[in-house]
């Protein structure tokens, strides 16, 4: 799979401060989990239900200078956090964001990408059960509809503490969210990035800050 901007935005935003111990929700080939792994000390558990991605993720923690702290897990998330409940500090997820009767051709991007309506209720209820009582969540999310989003993730017992708009250029409306939930509700505070300036292909000063330990040229 390559690698989608989604994603390193993720792993470049979370805030890992304290964080000891992360699963990454869907993790596909590890992006996210390796990127977490570069910014912190903390243990990282990559759970992935594709077989494929999975076995990827796990050579490419092998590869990595951080073995010893990654470990990729195939399994169903609904079936794996029951098996993990209140072992993490962090619960970090790239869902899939797009309606089932819309696939793109290559069978695990598909897996990758898409989402029936009442899964995202399971994939909140599994970073919940997987925190402990302080523990956090971090999600990348379609702006479109975010509102209902918040709200499903509020019947789980997640309160959004911060979150990050992002536009693709000035002038464009928001495509996506970052969303820090806590189990505790307090004030939201809002952030936005534009990844672009008005020209193809030329970054925002701040995109490039946000992740420019990830990119050997930007």
């Amino acid at each position: 799979m390559k690698v989608g901007t989604d994603g390193v935005l993720l792993g470049a935003w979370t805030n890992l401060n304290g964080i000891k111990h992360i699963v990454d929700m869907g993790c596909g080939t590890g992006l996210v989990a390796l990127m977490l792994a570069q910014r912190s000390k903390a243990r990282i558990d990559g759970i992935e239900i594709n077989q494929n991605a999975a076995s990827q993720a796990a050579e490419n923690f092998a590869s990595s200078p951080w073995p010893e702290r990654l470990n990729s897990i195939c399994g169903d998330i609904k079936q794996v956090c029951k098996l993990l409940e209140g072992e993490f500090d962090l619960a970090v997820c790239n869902p899939p964001f797009f309606p089932g009767h819309v696939k793109p051709p290559e069978e695990n991007r598909s897996y990758a990408r898409h989402i029936n309506a009442n899964d995202w209720i399971l994939w909140f209820n599994a970073a919940f059960e997987m925190t402990t009582s302080t523990g956090k969540a971090v999600f990348i999310l379609p702006f479109e509809n975010i509102s209902e989003r918040i709200k499903t993730a509020d019947q789980s017992g997640f309160y959004p503490e911060a979150i990050l708009n992002i536009r693709p250029k000035p002038g464009k409306e928001f495509k996506r969210c970052i969303v820090q939930f806590s189990k505790q509700k307090t004030e939201m505070i809002h952030h936005e990035l534009t990844i672009e300036t008005g020209e193809r292909g030329i970054y925002t000063d701040e995109f490039k800050t946000l992740v420019k330990d990830f990119y050997l040229k930007l």
